[in-house]
């Protein structure tokens, strides 16, 4: 389950937090490897499981809200 856990858009800087549970065998490697390209730092890593936050601007953010959303990250 690929999760959008929360967005929040500050005067000065956004965030977006995500949550990746019940990740099957490879695809923690994969998600792990996508998120970082982002530039998400990760709060928690499991073998079947990982969150994560990219803090940056509004439009930014949205941006990777688009991108994801083609990962089948949901709200």
């Amino acid at each position: 389950m690929r999760r959008f856990i929360e967005f929040y858009d500050g005067d000065d800087e956004s965030y977006l937090e995500v949550s990746c549970e019940t990740l099957n065998d490879g695809e923690n490697e994969e998600l792990f490897k996508l998120l970082k390209e982002k530039e998400f730092k990760f709060e928690s890593i499991d073998s079947d499981s990982l969150r994560a936050v990219k803090r940056g601007k509004y439009e930014e953010i949205l941006k990777v809200i688009e991108e994801l959303k083609q990962n089948d990250f949901k709200w």
